[in-house]
């Protein structure tokens, strides 16, 4: 076993699209042929506080969610004016599958840092 691997003081949220989701994206010309299929692939992960009581995921979620939300929407358009409006929690869920681990394991000897070639 590698001497590098480290727990990380995090949990990670997994956030995979919906049907609803796919429905906004293909409103767009670009997008018309985009699948659900296509869209669930990847999904991402966002590395969140590290949990320590049971129904702690439900508060991280309820404090990250618009964050999140406009993550995913700003990931297919950069302009806010084209996305839904009147965001709520219950539409975040409708139109993203959320997957939690409250285990994050670092694989790589070296530190975490952004990316710069973004």
């Amino acid at each position: 076993m590698s001497e590098f691997i480290e727990d990380l003081n995090r949990s990670v949220l997994f956030v995979l699209p919906r049907e609803p989701f796919a429905a906004w994206a293909r409103q767009d010309r670009d997008f018309a042929h985009t699948t659900l299929a296509s869209l669930s692939e990847e999904g991402t992960a966002y590395l969140l506080p590290d949990v320590n009581n049971s129904g702690d995921e439900e508060a991280l979620i309820a404090h990250f969610w618009e964050d999140i939300f406009e993550l995913q929407l700003g990931s297919w358009s950069t302009d806010p004016s084209d996305w839904p409006s009147k965001r709520t929690l219950r539409m975040f869920r409708e139109w993203f599958e959320l997957k939690f681990s409250s285990l994050c394991l670092d694989l790589v000897g070296e530190p975490v840092k952004p990316r710069t070639d973004v």
